[in-house]
């Protein structure tokens, strides 16, 4: 039965614990591939993410870190290590891998709607692209 008159103010600041309903990250990821699946999950609507697409979101997380060591080696390539044919083949084997492994994360990140394509209205991202272009590089 509701109470008749003003609510008092013990009333009013009594804050229900609202539950998240995210999926946490499934244990056999690493700790680093635990976090990216955390900040990917919380960028979006709880809803986001049901189950039959954890196992596409676990895939594109180990994608993530693999990409993430492979770019940490190239950076560190040295480019006179490829003056043999030793060096120029390790390289081309590291950049061909970088190549599949991009690849198979846009794909991943397209199919579960990741990308910034997936969340532009193309009838408002062309009016948009054109009030943006309209300013002058100084005009912030």
């Amino acid at each position: 039965m509701k109470q008749r008159g003003k609510t008092s103010s013990a009333a009013m600041s009594v804050v229900s614990e609202l539950k998240d309903h995210r999926s946490p990250p499934p244990i056999e990821l690493t700790e680093d591939q635990a976090q990216i699946w955390s900040d990917i999950v919380k960028t979006k609507p709880a809803e986001w993410f049901s189950k039959d697409s954890h196992e596409l979101l676990s895939t594109y997380c180990c994608h993530v870190t693999s990409l993430r060591g492979l770019n940490k080696m190239l950076n560190e390539y040295l480019p006179a290590w490829m003056a043999d044919d030793d060096g120029l083949r390790r390289f081309k084997e590291l950049t061909t891998l970088r190549d599949k492994e991009s690849n198979a994360m846009l794909r991943l990140a397209r199919s579960m709607r990741l990308t910034q394509q997936a969340r532009y209205d193309t009838t408002k991202a062309g009016v948009a692209h054109k009030a943006t272009s309209k300013k002058k590089l100084w005009e912030g």
